[in-house]
């Protein structure tokens, strides 16, 4: 019989742990989802903003490079400009050249006609060689003299411009050779490939410019091609020729480092900021409820700490757990503020776990000098009553203070209706057999207070400031506190009174019987770094 009592005590010691730690994996995994929905909104948030910054910042960049692009293009335009007026010049000198030697056409190549030649050639800074040409044969020449040539290509009876690869007379070297008509054949100068690269070389080095003329080309230290196109030209308003050059690349990221780092910079702040009013904007108006969500998750709700006191040593007897969401920016919000929102949204289940667990912590830095059987009140509404993690919460929170006989209140408050359910009276069943007390708080100013004392197993009546308030010496002023204390007197109930302000309310209640008090004359609601000195040296009231 024994070992069966045994086995059935164990049973029920492995199903009540195996019950409770069911009711935590629930939990868990409820808070980790509602912290995921929290992280998710925060994240998409912070996504949308990003891609605004972004966004601004590639249009800027995009822009800024446009600006460049075109700039770079002008800048090529101008120098292949400049290149164009250097080849001008070039084939000006060998154009006066050409005229100059015109009365020698008709000759012979007489020593005085080489001579002429010659000091022509000379006298052109830029020219190479200045020759006679009849029959497409050089019969005279400033450097071959009277010795005859055949030269490449055709000659017409206008002036002409070619590029030739090299041939005898200019030893091989490209040259840019122009004939004109004489009174007997032609008159042609050269002018010398390290000339024509002095034109085609440009001042950054990094454009490579090309002299076109006719069907072929002559790119920059390189030697006569076939035309190829797919350039941006430039062409001579003098002479048949034009300079070719590659245009410049859309997009350069070199260009924009080197070029536009300063205004790129300034786009990188302007795109900064831009999405950090963009994510405020955002914040600012999301909905009442989304806003606490994240509050809880962010840890910005705290509690605060009322003490209770007993009225006839001034001693804390315990405390109030008040809920206080101290934001950032603007400070404390008040509770009338955003209890209503947590209710209502259901998220009052997850505020109270974070205030206990804060409550828990809090605790443990004094607990080895904590006096014994401090009372904890907190508020519950009409969402804990079918709420399992409350009820996990609660037992946690009894568990670890277990050696200090802590009685833990739940104070059921009257903003919404409370209907006690089955399943509701069970959960009360079982903290009451953990010696968990109810008090109805805010008696006679908002739901069927009266019939709460039916339905519920209540302790403690906590009497209304609004009561307590009109307390005076006036005669009449106690008459509603009076029938409240009469009829908890009667159901046996014990009585907390709030809203304590004066010292004649304190001595009126105290000539009462009530043992508890509450209110500014004693405490106000504090945090815990100042509750704790006062519980460590039970101290009475804050003057």
């Amino acid at each position: 019989m024994r070992k069966c009592k045994i086995i059935i005590y164990a049973l029920t010691i492995f199903v009540k742990h195996s019950y409770y730690n069911y009711i935590y994996f629930k939990y868990i995994t409820k808070t980790n989802n509602i912290l995921l929905h929290v992280s998710g909104n925060i994240m998409r948030e912070s996504f949308i903003a990003s891609i605004c910054g972004l966004l601004f910042f590639i249009t800027g960049v995009l822009a800024l490079n446009w600006q460049l692009w075109h700039s770079e293009i002008a800048v090529r335009k101008q120098e292949a400009q400049l290149s164009a007026s250097l080849v001008d010049d070039m084939i000006d000198e060998a154009r006066k050249a050409t005229d100059a030697v015109r009365t020698i056409t008709t000759g012979l190549c007489t020593p005085d006609a080489q001579r002429l030649l010659n000091r022509e050639a000379a006298m052109g800074p830029h020219l190479r060689y200045v020759v006679l040409i009849r029959n497409s044969e050089v019969w005279c020449s400033s450097l071959l003299g009277n010795k005859s040539l055949r030269i490449q290509g055709s000659t017409s009876a206008t002036t002409n411009l070619t590029l030739y690869p090299g041939d005898e007379i200019s030893g091989g070297s490209p040259v840019l050779f122009y004939q004109t008509p004489g009174y007997s054949g032609y008159i042609g100068a050269s002018i010398g490939f390290s000339h024509i690269n002095i034109a085609l070389k440009t001042a950054s080095d990094k454009i490579l410019f090309t002299l076109v003329v006719g069907k072929n080309m002559l790119p920059y230290n390189s030697v006569v091609k076939p035309l190829a196109h797919g350039k941006l030209s430039l062409h001579s308003i003098h002479y048949p020729f034009s300079i070719d050059y590659e245009p410049p690349p859309f997009f350069n990221w070199e260009r924009l480092i080197t070029q536009g780092n300063f205004l790129m910079m300034i786009l990188a702040i302007m795109s900064s900021i831009i999405a950090w009013f963009i994510l405020r904007y955002l914040n600012q108006y999301i909905t009442p409820e989304e806003n606490l969500r994240r509050a809880i998750a962010r840890g910005e709700i705290v509690p605060f700490y009322q003490p209770i006191v007993n009225s006839a040593s001034g001693k804390i007897s315990g405390f109030e757990i008040l809920a206080r969401w101290k934001q950032p920016d603007s400070g404390f919000i008040s509770p009338d503020i955003f209890i209503p929102v947590a209710e209502k949204s259901g998220q009052i289940i997850e505020l109270t776990h974070v205030l206990m667990m804060r409550v828990i912590e809090d605790l443990r830095t004094v607990a080895l000098y904590m006096p014994e059987g401090l009372h904890i009140g907190i508020n519950i509404s009409a969402a804990h009553e079918h709420s399992e993690e409350f009820e996990y919460d609660c037992l946690q929170l009894l568990e670890i203070f277990a050696d200090k006989k802590i009685t833990l209140v739940l104070e059921i408050t009257e903003r919404e209706p409370l209907a006690l359910t089955p399943k509701g009276k069970a959960m009360f069943a079982r903290l009451r057999s953990h010696g968990v007390l109810l008090a109805l708080d805010d008696f006679g100013t908002g739901y069927s207070g009266i019939s709460y004392l039916n339905d519920f197993c209540i302790d403690y009546l906590k009497i209304d400031k609004s009561f307590v308030r009109r307390i005076s010496p006036s005669p009449d002023s106690t008459l509603l506190v009076d029938c409240v204390i009469d009829m908890a007197k009667n159901l046996s109930l014990s009585l907390i009174a709030e809203g304590v302000e004066t010292q004649y309310q304190a001595d009126y209640l105290n000539t009462k019987g009530i043992q508890f008090l509450q209110g500014y004359y004693f405490w106000r609601p504090v945090p815990f770094t100042r509750l704790a000195p006062a519980l460590l040296l039970s101290s009475r009231r804050v003057t």
